[in-house]
């Protein structure tokens, strides 16, 4: 059998194994996962759209904005997801 050829490391940006990762694989390009992205965008927005205010009014308004925000990068992502193509992916 042949050998595998590790292309790209997908990680939590955990600080411990991205320093092994780049110990044992130092030239192995380190990506942050997409889930995380998200979570960490998700996690800002709730930051600066706060919810529970004193008004149902501010409450429903940044409800939309996060929404909005999560909405937008949704449709980025698909949209650079889309135009590009994974040779290793595509084989399968």
């Amino acid at each position: 059998m042949g050998e595998i050829k590790i292309e790209v490391f997908l990680t939590d940006d955990e600080a411990a194994l991205k320093t092994a990762l780049s110990v044992i694989f130092p030239g192995v390009p380190q990506l942050l996962c997409l889930w995380h992205i998200n979570q960490n965008l998700r996690s800002k927005a709730q930051k600066l759209w706060k919810i529970n205010t004193t008004s149902e009014e501010e409450n429903k308004a940044n409800e939309k904005k996060r929404q909005d925000v999560m909405d937008d990068f949704t449709k980025v992502l698909i949209s650079r997801l889309r135009s590009r193509r994974v040779p290793s992916f595509e084989t399968c």
